[in-house]
Protein backbone atom coordinates (compact mmCIF):
# COMPACT_ATOMS: atom_id res chain seq x y z
CA UNK A 1 0.00 0.00 0.00
CA UNK A 2 1.63 3.41 -0.87
CA UNK A 3 1.00 5.54 2.03
CA UNK A 4 1.57 8.22 0.60
CA UNK A 5 -1.37 8.25 -1.69
CA UNK A 6 -3.58 7.40 1.03
CA UNK A 7 -2.18 10.36 2.81
CA UNK A 8 -3.19 12.44 -0.43
CA UNK A 9 -6.64 10.72 -0.66
CA UNK A 10 -7.63 11.63 2.66
CA UNK A 11 -6.13 15.06 2.48
CA UNK A 12 -8.42 15.77 -0.73
CA UNK A 13 -11.59 14.01 0.96
CA UNK A 14 -11.44 16.19 3.50
CA UNK A 15 -10.62 19.49 2.05
CA UNK A 16 -13.02 18.52 -0.48
CA UNK A 17 -16.11 18.50 2.10
CA UNK A 18 -14.65 21.70 3.83
CA UNK A 19 -15.35 23.14 0.57
CA UNK A 20 -18.78 22.16 0.96
CA UNK A 21 -19.11 23.63 4.43
CA UNK A 22 -18.19 20.99 6.65
CA UNK A 23 -15.66 22.71 9.87
CA UNK A 24 -12.64 22.17 9.53
CA UNK A 25 -12.50 20.88 13.49
CA UNK A 26 -14.55 17.88 11.82
CA UNK A 27 -12.75 17.53 9.15
CA UNK A 28 -9.83 17.03 11.32
CA UNK A 29 -11.35 15.09 14.07
CA UNK A 30 -12.79 12.44 11.07
CA UNK A 31 -9.45 12.57 9.52
CA UNK A 32 -7.51 11.70 12.29
CA UNK A 33 -9.72 9.22 13.55
CA UNK A 34 -9.35 7.85 9.66
CA UNK A 35 -5.35 7.45 10.52
CA UNK A 36 -5.18 5.91 14.07
CA UNK A 37 -7.43 3.01 12.15
CA UNK A 38 -5.82 2.66 9.12
CA UNK A 39 -2.48 1.14 10.76
CA UNK A 40 -4.43 -0.79 12.68
CA UNK A 41 -6.78 -2.57 10.34
CA UNK A 42 -3.64 -3.01 7.88
CA UNK A 43 -2.10 -5.19 10.88
CA UNK A 44 -5.02 -7.22 11.14
CA UNK A 45 -5.23 -7.73 7.62
CA UNK A 46 -1.69 -8.67 7.32
CA UNK A 47 -2.00 -11.36 9.63
CA UNK A 48 -5.07 -12.56 9.29
CA UNK A 49 -6.34 -12.21 5.53
CA UNK A 50 -8.23 -9.30 4.22
CA UNK A 51 -11.35 -9.29 5.84
CA UNK A 52 -10.03 -9.15 9.38
CA UNK A 53 -10.84 -5.61 10.87
CA UNK A 54 -14.12 -5.24 8.82
CA UNK A 55 -15.88 -4.05 11.64
CA UNK A 56 -13.06 -1.38 11.98
CA UNK A 57 -14.73 0.59 8.71
CA UNK A 58 -17.48 2.93 9.75
CA UNK A 59 -20.42 1.11 8.43
CA UNK A 60 -22.68 1.77 11.50
CA UNK A 61 -22.86 5.69 10.81
CA UNK A 62 -26.03 7.25 9.96
CA UNK A 63 -26.60 9.53 6.72
CA UNK A 64 -26.73 13.10 7.18
CA UNK A 65 -26.19 16.17 5.08
CA UNK A 66 -22.26 17.54 5.22
CA UNK A 67 -23.52 21.04 3.43
CA UNK A 68 -26.84 23.11 4.21
CA UNK A 69 -29.38 22.90 1.95
CA UNK A 70 -29.22 26.56 0.06
CA UNK A 71 -33.00 25.66 -0.97
CA UNK A 72 -35.54 23.37 -0.77
CA UNK A 73 -35.29 20.33 -2.58
CA UNK A 74 -37.46 19.93 -5.73
CA UNK A 75 -39.45 16.63 -6.91
CA UNK A 76 -38.09 15.01 -9.80
CA UNK A 77 -40.68 12.44 -10.91
CA UNK A 78 -43.66 14.12 -10.63
CA UNK A 79 -45.88 11.51 -11.35
CA UNK A 80 -44.99 9.16 -8.51
CA UNK A 81 -47.18 9.55 -4.97
CA UNK A 82 -45.39 11.29 -1.71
Amino acid sequence: MDFETVDSARTFWRRALEGLGLDVETGTAVDTGMRERNPAQLALEQAEGKCAGIDMLLTHTAPESLSIPRRESIRLDSGASP
